[in-house]
């Protein structure tokens, strides 16, 4: 998919790939293949928020879900209907958002745009977890100047809430960092986590 967009956020940067980052991809597929939500999705068309990484070729190759990518798009502005005209043979059944929300300006937004492109969800909402997110969860005094928003719990859920969202699973996990000496490594080493989320339509 090539949809040509400006890109206004200094925030978003491209994926550098290190050791923790390839740890961070296994085992958020690892994860989802445990929950079972993309159990029978072989076939489907997902959606991935960013300009996509191993990661979704690591959920394409393990659960069959064709994962489309729109590297130009800009998430802070509307972009449901270029996706949309972009891709017109294809009816997205998942949206994947994984470390990407924290460094928009306006996650809400982001959210909001992504459910446009689901199926219409009928009287009693949607059963099936449709949308699967990851986001960092750090101290407070370890902001990373790469994000522009650092989400805690209460924050994540009044976002998720607010977007119309439930979490159906939750899982977290340490990667990418060895026990060393000095406050801000032993810091990072108890509180850096990273927070999976599989979110279903309210």
């Amino acid at each position: 998919m090539r949809i040509r967009a400006s890109e206004t956020n200094p925030f978003r940067r491209p994926v550098v790939v290190t050791a923790g980052t390839i740890d961070r991809w296994y085992r958020t597929v690892e994860i989802l293949g445990k929950w079972g939500h993309l159990d029978g999705a072989a076939g489907s068309h997902g959606f991935a928020l960013g300009g996509g990484s191993g990661l979704e070729d690591g959920i394409s190759a393990a659960f069959g879900v064709h994962v489309h990518c729109a590297p130009g798009v800009d998430l802070d502005e509307p972009f449901s209907e270029k996706v949309a005209a972009a891709e017109p043979k294809s009816s997205f059944s998942y949206i994947f958002a994984f470390n990407v929300l924290e460094h928009l300006f306006n996650p809400l937004h982001a959210l909001l745009e992504a459910s446009r492109l689901l199926p219409i969800v009928g009287h009693g909402g949607d059963a099936r977890p449709r949308i699967f997110a990851s986001v960092p969860r750090r101290s407070c005094i370890l902001r990373y100047r790469g994000h522009f928003h650092e989400f805690d719990d209460y924050r994540w859920s009044a976002l998720i809430a607010r977007a119309g969202l439930e979490i159906v699973s939750e899982a977290r996990f340490r990667v990418g960092h060895d026990l060393a000496f000095g406050i801000r490594p032993l810091t990072r080493y108890v509180t850096d986590r990273v927070c999976l989320y599989a979110l279903r339509r309210a």
